[in-house]
């Protein structure tokens, strides 16, 4: 067989799910021989396999998430869920952070700045720091836990947690 026809031949054997709803993203099929996946692209999802006895699941884009955390999805959005935390206000040279993920009992938060460094506790998933020069970009790095980091921090309330080993903040 010419390998352009054995090409052709493969494709023939696709399967093709038609999609009649425009939020549905991909179609996921538990089967017997394993999962497929197809991108839904014009109303029609390709899978590249002959499955057979399976489950049909349709991916539906329900919202977006935007930082570390825990979130609550429904079918319309995802909202993230606000963790526990000491009450916090803005001033001038105050950086208040909260932790949206859990960090190991006894870590800490470190700020260094040009002409600033200071390490400060973690309690009820905040830090706190005082005095923090307003017109330079810090650096804040996670102590007692994964060796993370997140450049530029400023004066303000920062959300940030860990995905993976990577630190993710995002000023509120």
């Amino acid at each position: 067989m010419l390998p352009w026809l054995a090409i052709a031949a493969a494709h023939a054997q696709a399967l093709q799910i038609t999609v009649t709803d425009p939020l549905v993203t991909a179609v996921v099929l538990e089967c017997a021989d394993g999962v497929h996946k197809g991108v839904v692209k014009d109303g029609v999802a390709s899978i590249d396999a002959r499955p057979q006895s399976c489950t049909v699941n349709l991916v539906r884009k329900s919202g977006t998430i935007d930082n570390p955390g825990r979130w609550t999805c429904t079918l319309d959005r995802c909202t993230q869920q606000e963790v526990a935390h000491q009450a916090v206000a803005d001033a001038p040279g105050r950086v208040n952070v909260i932790t949206t993920t859990e960090l190991p009992r006894g870590s800490s938060f470190e700020l260094t700045c040009a002409t600033y460094r200071e390490r400060a506790a973690i309690t009820l998933n905040t830090a706190v720091f005082e005095g923090v020069p307003e017109q330079e970009d810090c650096t804040l790095f996670f102590k007692g836990s994964v060796p993370a980091r997140f450049h530029p921090i400023s004066p303000g309330t920062w959300s940030c947690g860990l995905t993976g080993n990577v630190a993710v903040c995002t000023q509120r």
